[in-house]
C-alpha cells in the first residue's frame, strides 16, 4: 500500500478568518481521502474543537513538535491567502467563498459551522440568566462594537477609541447605541478588557475566552457588531442581527444576505489592500478615516431602525 500524500494547510490572521475558512477546509478534507491532512492555526485553533471533521486534524501551529511532526515531514504546505486573489480585492468574493476557490478552485462552501459543548451550552445559559437578573429585560442582545485593530486612548481628561483601519465604533457611537437599546433589551458588551469603561452603566461586560463568548452568542437574540470575530459566529448559529461598516466592504466580509448592513459610505470608500502593499493599505485608510463618523441623528436613525428589526426577528 502507498502512503498518503502529507499535506499541511496552514491558516493565519484573525479568529474571523478562521471561521471563514472552515467551510473550505471541510470541503477539502472530504474530497481528498486519499491525503493525511493536518491544519495548522496561528492561535485560534480552539474555534474548530467539537468539529467531527477538523478537530482531530488541527492543531496550534506554535505547539511544541508541530514542526518536527508535521511540517518537516510534509509533500506539501498550502498556505491560502484571500486577499490577493483578484475575486476578493474586487468584491466579486466573500472572505469563506475565496478559501473555497483558493482550496477547492469552487465558491459553494456555504455557512461556517461552529459547535458547542452542552455544557458549554449550559454555561452560556447560566451567563446570561445572571445578565437577565442584573439588567430585568425579556431578551438578550450582544453588541461587538470595537474590532481586533482597536485601541484606547485617553488625553485630556477624554476618552477616545482609536482604529486606524477605521473597522470600529467610535465611543460616542457604541455609548448612544447601548443607552437606547438598553431601555428595551439586556445588553452584553462583547469587547477586550480595556474597552469595559466604568461610565458604560448599561451592558454587562463580558470577560470570557474566545469558546466561551461563541457559546454566550449562540444562546442571545440578537447581534450588534462590526466587522470582527462576533459576527461570523452570529451567522455560524443563525442569530439575526446588524452590522455596521467602515473601510471594509459587505461583499468580502459579511452576510448581506443575512444581516442588516449599515454603511454609509459604501459608494465612496476605497479599498485597503491588507497583506498586498503596505503603503497603499496606510493611504487607504487614511482616505476611509470618515467611514465610522456618524452624526446624533444618524445614529438615532440606526437605533431605530435596529429595534424594528429586533422586533421582526425576534420571537
Amino acid at each position: 500500500m502507498m502512503n498518503k500524500k502529507r499535506v499541511v494547510i496552514i491558516i493565519d490572521g484573525g479568529a474571523g478568518r478562521v471561521i471563514c475558512a472552515i467551510p473550505a477546509l471541510e470541503k477539502y478534507v472530504k474530497s481528498h481521502p486519499e491525503e493525511d491532512v493536518k491544519i495548522l492555526i496561528h492561535g485560534w485553533d480552539s474555534l474548530l474543537w467539537s468539529n467531527k471533521v477538523l478537530q482531530p486534524i488541527s492543531y496550534n501551529i506554535n505547539d511544541k513538535g508541530v514542526f518536527e511532526n508535521h511540517i518537516k515531514h510534509a509533500d506539501e504546505v498550502i498556505s491560502p491567502e484571500p486577499y490577493r486573489l483578484p475575486g476578493y480585492f474586487n468584491q466579486k468574493l466573500s472572505l469563506a467563498q475565496a478559501f473555497d476557490f483558493l482550496l477547492n478552485t469552487t465558491t459553494d462552501s456555504g455557512v461556517p459551522s461552529l459547535y458547542i459543548t452542552e455544557s458549554e451550552k449550559i454555561n452560556a445559559k447560566r451567563i446570561l440568566a445572571d445578565v437577565k437578573k442584573y439588567q430585568n429585560k425579556e431578551k438578550t442582545i450582544i453588541i461587538q462594537p470595537f474590532g481586533s485593530t482597536a485601541s484606547f486612548d485617553s488625553v485630556a481628561n477624554n476618552d477616545y477609541i482609536v482604529d486606524a483601519t477605521n473597522r470600529s465604533m467610535s465611543l460616542e457611537m457604541y455609548s448612544k447605541i447601548v443607552s437606547i437599546i438598553a431601555n428595551t433589551y439586556n445588553v452584553v458588551l462583547f469587547a477586550d478588557n480595556k474597552f469595559h469603561f466604568k461610565e458604560d452603566t448599561f451592558s454587562y461586560k463580558l470577560s470570557a475566552d474566545l469558546r466561551t463568548s461563541m457559546s454566550v452568542i449562540s444562546q442571545a437574540d440578537y447581534f450588534i457588531g462590526c466587522d470582527s470575530v462576533g459576527q461570523h459566529m452570529a451567522r455560524a448559529f443563525s442569530i439575526p442581527g446588524t452590522i455596521v461598516l467602515g473601510s471594509t466592504f459587505a461583499e468580502n466580509i459579511t452576510y448581506p444576505d443575512w444581516f442588516k448592513i449599515v454603511d454609509k459610505t459604501k459608494d465612496s470608500k476605497v479599498y485597503s489592500p491588507m497583506r498586498v502593499n503596505d503603503l497603499d493599505f496606510n493611504m487607504a485608510n487614511r482616505l476611509n478615516e470618515s467611514c465610522m463618523n456618524y452624526t446624533d441623528q444618524e445614529i438615532d436613525e440606526i437605533c431605530k431602525k435596529i429595534l424594528l428589526d429586533i422586533k421582526k426577528s425576534v420571537k
